[in-house]
């Protein structure tokens, strides 16, 4: 039941934000390569890197619960990205990559590295795609869990 329980709340985060499986899924594993095929929506002109960065907070309801996450964008093309689901604290660190559209991550390190006494899976990069609402609101999509979410800048 336990590790049932482990899985799940895995499952559930890869489908919320691509940042944790369970390692049933090594495919997930492996780099993402950037989208080439990406045709952004039409009248929005791809916002600079600059309109990108600083502090982005997000809260979501999936059939688990309420999971929280902030993300940030230096300018020196460095992330951090935090998410809370229940007692999980995640927390990824790299490098990043604007697209037309999408934002392109590279994962140089994250924690916890175990976690209920399981050694945790990660993802090496992963991507989102973007749409401004307004310069403080932005939608992300995980293309590859299926997922969406809206951030707030701080």
């Amino acid at each position: 039941m336990k590790n049932r329980k482990l899985c799940i709340l895995s499952t559930c985060f890869a489908l919320a934000f691509a940042t944790i499986q369970c390692s049933i899924f090594p495919s997930f594993l492996q780099p993402q390569p950037l989208p080439q095929d990406y045709v952004p929506p039409e009248n929005q002109n791809p916002p600079a890197q600059s309109q990108l960065e600083g502090i982005w907070e997000a809260q979501t309801q999936t059939e688990y619960g309420m999971v929280y996450s902030e993300l940030i964008l230096e300018y020196t093309n460095t992330f951090s990205q935090q998410v809370v689901f229940g007692d999980l604290i995640t927390y990824d660190v790299g490098t990043y990559q604007v697209g037309d559209g999408f934002i392109h991550f590279v994962v140089e390190d994250h924690e916890p590295k175990i976690y209920n006494g399981k050694e945790m899976t990660w993802l090496n990069s992963f991507t989102y795609f973007y749409t401004f609402v307004d310069a403080n609101t932005i939608n992300f999509e995980d293309r590859i869990s299926g997922t969406w979410w809206t951030a707030y800048r701080k």
